[in-house]
Order: structure tokens, then sequence, then C-alpha cells
């Protein structure tokens, strides 16, 4: 699997706050509004630092088990591959 439960997670987050951020400012329509002006953009800006996060970010369950499987000397693979 390409990214973990945990990075699917935070994903859906940050796909979520982006679309609150966009729908608020549509939804609100005002020019200047305080939601539209600087609630709905940190929204937008936090979702897709949240979806950035989301796929570069390690699980941090798989990063300890890699490491203890590492220091243990174990060198055989936990999936297999086809």
């Amino acid at each position: 699997m390409l990214l973990s439960a945990y990075n699917y997670k935070i994903l859906a987050l940050g796909v979520l706050l982006v679309i609150l951020g966009f729908g608020g400012m549509y939804i609100e329509g005002q020019q200047y509004g305080i939601y539209s002006l600087y609630i709905a953009p940190l929204l937008v800006m936090t979702g897709f630092i949240l979806v950035a996060i989301a796929v570069f970010r390690t699980d941090p369950k798989l990063a300890r088990e890699e490491e203890t499987r590492d220091q243990s000397g174990d060198t055989t693979p936990t999936s297999t591959s086809p």
C-alpha cells in the first residue's frame, strides 16, 4: 500500500478543511466579511499543509517497527511483493 491508514486520515482531514474553506468563502459571498477574509483562507492554507504532511510523513508506528527490525539484524522483508 502506498500510504498507511495514518496518512489517509491526515489526508482526509486536509481535504475536508480545504472544502470547508472554499465552501465558506462561496456561501458567505461578502467582500468584507470576517469569515471570507480571515477564517476561510486560514482553513484552506491549513488544509493544503496537512495534505502535504500526509504525503511526505511516515507513520510513526511503522518507523518504530522498521527501526527495531534494523537493530535486531533481521533482513527479511515484512511484506511480499509480486
